[in-house]
């Protein structure tokens, strides 16, 4: 099964990646769910299509550190922490509606099973070897929906959200208070003495209006598991912001009083349900609390038609401990909103031993021609008030006479009484001239602000809005940052080297960087990129930015791509004039100064030189002819390429696509060495000569016995043995196979 991430800004330190391939490993410890799945009903509470449900699934957390994460059972407190939560997402008449529609108390986790269903390989040779009370390093521990009770067979009770910090993981310790509420064990983080449990009673509770099929035509659901993992506060501090996982789940039918569901997709690992909006934008909101954690803003604007648009927002909170309690989005002069709504998730009965939170809808206040907020009671007057605690959701909405634009919403930091700015979309002022859309009219801004100010400038002082001179074309911005090109010019912040009125970023219709290799892997012993900038006479450069041990003192020596030359792909040749058929492909060298040239029949360049070894880490960047290389600013953007270690060719060959796939991360017989024997032989399916080729210190260009005895010592654990390069300046003739002017010798 694979797992995938739709990646966010606010999400720290996690990618993509899947279950039957290799994974991102952090340091210490790093707890994901890696499935949640399988949903079923296990109670119902009221009336048949008015009542509630209650629901749990299958969660399978993965350690995907490498060190064990603690996973002791109570009355010990340093375990993982598990919650459950249920979305929807519909249309409703144009636009999106996406809600929360259920959330569960807290489950505790009790043992570990540490078997190896994320694929990650489990780890038993570390502290503690596989022992139930650690999640080893790499391995996986599952609980069926069954344990998601209110007990938990009295091997891991659930607990009040409010029970539990949900960026420490700190929880109130204390032993067995004894039996009551139906379980033979009580905690004080666990209390259930005098709970008179029911079928729905702690678990994800939803109604039945959300989740009937006939009610609900064309809705998506979603199930999201979060865990909360103390020893990844106090171990690693930093990797409590992937925990959540969400997958699609299908609702298949409702007789007598029972949905059945079914999986729809694909665990979506390290990504909460949130996410599953897909054409969402999304604002992270970070406080920046000690010891707290963090929630975001997302957020769509949808033309309905008849000049109204559709406004949908969603405050998703985390694990910010101290909760969000007011939403305010701008709405400047003439807006008209209607179908102002809000949505949240009930939260559970009160229960003795419990703190119970509010159930009260958010107040609405529509100030006309300046704005509307939401907003729950202030922490000060009511500690349990409605507000969007960690792993929760609410949900807003409005209806406006105007198309959006963009706004800082203001977003309620509930505990500590205070406010932070989030960017996102508003409607924009009506009947106003408002070229720039900020929703002040055009003569106020020129008014209220200097010839400098960026947020209303007019720097060529003709009485109109920078931004305005641009929109109606009076003023160029070729670098489209925002100020007339003369403005860049005269104030420096565009220099113009050749000179011709233009600034130099923009010249050959803005010089682009050079970009990765399309559908290319990483080589052991080339960089493989695309040139770009057709048409521009521009050279190129490659910087080291870390290099293995021997070639730290070459890292930031800038060396220049030489004069490209055109060699076969056959194993045996060289040069393409020397080949009878077969593929060929560009290569060139680094020299010590720069080759001014246009690259525009070049798709691909593969550029070696002793410099240039495994494990390396280069920068690649171009500059146009005519531009001072001395100052940073002339040149583009850097393209990072990054280079297998050292043997590492190919991964495994597809016999479907006759391919080998990317470099593995490992050095093997059956792979890497027999990939390069293919290559020497000339047999169909090789891989490219640009990935077998790895030898000598400058590659030849040929594969031959040298070659894969290089990768055979490699798989040895024998050294990379080629000595560095000598740095620049030196004459082109002593780097290698370079002569005076950069052009490769050809070999005999």
């Amino acid at each position: 099964m694979q797992m995938f991430l739709r990646n966010r800004s606010w999400v720290a330190s996690v990618a993509a990646f899947m279950l039957a391939g290799t994974h991102t490993v952090r340091a210490q410890q790093d707890v994901i769910v890696g499935h949640v799945r399988t949903v079923q009903q296990f109670g119902r509470v009221g009336s048949i299509g008015t009542g509630t449900v209650g629901l749990a699934a299958f969660t399978t957390s993965c350690n995907k550190g490498d060190q064990p994460a603690d996973w002791n059972a109570l009355p010990q407190i340093d375990h993982p922490l598990i919650l459950l939560n249920m979305y929807r997402l519909q249309n409703v008449d144009g636009s999106d509606h996406f809600e929360q529609i259920g959330l569960s108390w807290v489950k505790h986790s009790f043992a570990s099973l540490n078997n190896n269903e994320c694929s990650f390989g489990c780890d038993c040779t570390g502290p503690g070897g596989c022992a139930q009370n650690v999640l080893a390093p790499g391995c996986s521990d599952t609980y069926s929906a069954i344990l998601f009770s209110p007990c938990g067979f009295n091997l891991g009770p659930a607990s009040h959200r409010s029970a539990i910090h949900p960026y420490t993981g700190a929880m109130e310790p204390g032993g067995n208070m004894g039996s009551g509420g139906g379980c033979s064990v009580n905690y004080p983080s666990a209390n259930h003495i005098g709970h008179v449990h029911t079928g729905i009673s702690h678990r994800l509770q939803v109604h039945d209006v959300d989740l009937n099929p006939a009610a609900n035509a064309g809705a998506r659901y979603f199930i999201e598991s979060q865990y909360i993992v103390p020893s990844e506060f106090t171990f690693a501090d930093g990797s409590q912001y992937n925990n959540a996982s969400h997958s699609e789940i299908g609702v298949i039918g409702f007789a007598g009083g029972t949905f059945t569901f079914q999986n729809v997709s694909d665990t979506f690992a390290e990504s909460p349900a949130a996410e599953s909006w897909l054409d969402a934008s999304v604002t992270p909101i970070d406080p920046q609390l000690p010891d707290d954690g963090r929630a975001a803003l997302y957020y769509k604007a949808t033309d309905i038609g008849g000049g109204n648009w559709h406004y949908e927002y969603a405050l998703y909170n985390s694990n910010l401990a101290a909760a969000l309690g007011s939403l305010i989005i701008p709405t400047p002069p003439g807006v008209v909103l209607t179908n102002v709504e809000f949505h949240a998730p009930d939260q559970h009965a009160p229960e003795i031993n419990a703190v119970n939170y509010d159930n009260d809808p958010w107040t609405v206040t529509v100030n006309v021609d300046t704005n509307v907020a939401w907003s729950t009671a202030a922490f000060a007057s009511n500690p349990t008030a409605n507000a969007v605690r960690y792993g929760t959701m609410y949900s807003f909405r409005f209806d406006a006479n105007s198309p959006p634009r963009a706004v800082d919403a203001t977003v309620g930091i509930f505990e500590i009484s205070s406010s932070l700015p989030v960017a996102t979309l508003g409607p924009m002022a009506v009947n106003i001239t408002d070229c720039n859309g900020n929703g002040v009219d055009d003569a106020i801004d020129l008014t209220n602000c200097g010839p400098t100010d960026p947020a209303c400038a007019d720097c060529n002082t003709d009485d109109l809005l920078d931004e305005c001179d641009i929109a109606e074309g009076i003023s160029p911005d070729c670098n489209s940052n925002g100020v007339p090109d003369e403005c860049d010019l005269s104030v420096g912040t565009s220099s113009d080297c050749i000179p011709n009125g233009v600034p130099d970023e923009c010249e050959c219709v803005a010089l682009a960087r050079p970009q990765p290799e399309v559908q290319g892997t990483d080589k052991n012993r080339y960089l493989s990129v695309v040139p770009g900038n057709a048409g521009c006479r521009v050279a190129l450069c490659v910087t080291p930015i870390d290099l293995p041990p021997g070639y730290e003192s070459l890292v930031g020596q800038r060396m220049w791509v030489s004069v490209p030359q055109e060699f076969s792909e056959l194993s045996g040749t060289v040069f393409a004039s020397d080949a009878i058929g077969g593929a060929t492909w560009w290569g060139a060298a680094l020299r010590c100064t720069p080759q001014y040239m246009s690259w525009g029949a070049i798709d691909v360049i593969h550029i070696y030189d002793p410099l240039i070894v495994p494990a390396g880490v280069y920068e690649v960047q171009a500059i146009e002819e005519g531009c001072d290389s001395a100052l940073s600013g002339s040149f583009t953007v850097p393209l990072t390429v990054v280079n297998s270690r050292w043997g590492d060719v190919v991964g495994s060959f597809d016999e479907p696509s006759q391919q080998w796939t990317a470099p593995d991360g490992s050095v093997s017989i059956t792979s890497d060495v027999v990939a390069v024997v293919d290559k020497f032989r000339g047999l169909p399916g090789a891989p490219n000569k640009t990935r077998a080729d790895v030898e000598p210190a400058a590659p030849n260009q040929l594969i031959d016995v040298t070659d894969f005895v290089q990768i055979v010592d490699a798989f040895q654990g024998i050294a990379y043995p080629f000595a560095p390069s000598v740095p620049c300046p030196v004459a082109d003739s002593s780097r290698g196979i370079l002569y005076p002017h950069g052009v490769a010798a050809k070999a005999p």
